[in-house]
């Protein structure tokens, strides 16, 4: 794999990441260390809005990011 395709895929990698599951992992991780109280809430809804989030985002770059990717990788 070229170094230019190398790089494609590791931003398209980053950009495609675990966002959402290891969001959750880390809230539960924390939740269970025994954050609670005001300071346990605000850190669930910032999580799930940062997921949410990332799903529209997501939703809205998939295709043009994944053509594109698609051209640099036949080229």
């Amino acid at each position: 794999m070229a170094n230019g395709r190398a790089s494609a895929h590791v931003a398209m990698s980053g950009w495609f990441g675990i966002r959402g599951i290891g969001s959750l992992f880390s809230l539960l991780f924390v939740l269970q260390a025994g954050l609670d109280g005001s300071a346990a809430q605000t850190l669930v809804s910032l999580t799930l809005w940062a997921v949410a989030m990332s799903l529209v985002f997501h939703g809205l770059t998939a295709r043009s990011l994944l053509q594109g990717d698609g051209a640099r990788l036949a080229a």
